[in-house]
């Protein structure tokens, strides 16, 4: 997705477009004469939006989804939360896609475990 705004006054005029993985801004400026125009460009990378993640218990079964807005993130889970020392591997079963999200379905562990999205190069 693009999108594109464009602002003016009477020194000139910015267009700003904004992409999946940069945004830049196209500054068009005239002079004090009023005769000349000058450009400048500016890019910048956009941060990866983290989707917001949903966790349901059911019976014997957790589910964690989220929605199927970007790629490449994938579900990290630890069963401790330590000073960044404890590991956080991939889950690794099956994820299931439909229209609007992404989720994966474990069985309820005995101990505690958090989880996490983990946006992949």
């Amino acid at each position: 997705m693009t999108l594109t705004y464009y602002n003016t006054n009477h020194y000139g005029f910015a267009l700003a477009t904004v992409g999946a993985e940069a945004m830049t801004i196209e500054y068009y400026l005239l002079d004090k004469t009023g005769t000349q125009w000058s450009k400048a460009t500016y890019t910048t990378t956009v941060p990866a939006v983290q989707p917001r993640v949903s966790i349901a218990v059911g019976g014997s079964t957790v589910t964690v989804s989220w929605p199927l807005v970007q790629e490449n993130w994938v579900l990290e889970q630890t069963n401790r939360l330590s000073n960044g020392s404890a590991p956080w591997p991939v889950v690794s079963v099956p994820y299931i896609t439909n229209a609007a999200n992404i989720s994966v379905t474990l069985p309820v562990a005995p101990d505690a475990q958090f989880f996490r999205l983990q946006k992949q190069p």
